[in-house]
């Protein structure tokens, strides 16, 4: 019996996984001036997370996206 409970665990955490690094997606946003409200152009994004090997990053376009 618990090698049975055993299996079923391991094949659980082995799909969860699968599904945690299928759910990585997009992050997307914009950058504007506090006071003004006009958009940022060229403004430097940075993501960094502990399982990134090193961090990644973008520049806002001319309407202050990334």
């Amino acid at each position: 019996m618990k090698t049975a409970t055993f299996r079923q665990f391991l094949i659980l955490m082995f799909l969860l996984h699968g599904a945690l690094l299928t759910a990585a997606g997009t992050i997307k946003g914009r950058i504007t001036d506090k006071s003004t409200g006009a958009p940022l152009m060229g403004a430097n994004v940075l993501v960094t997370s502990p399982e990134l090997d090193s961090p990644t990053g973008s520049a806002t376009d001319l309407e202050g996206r990334y």
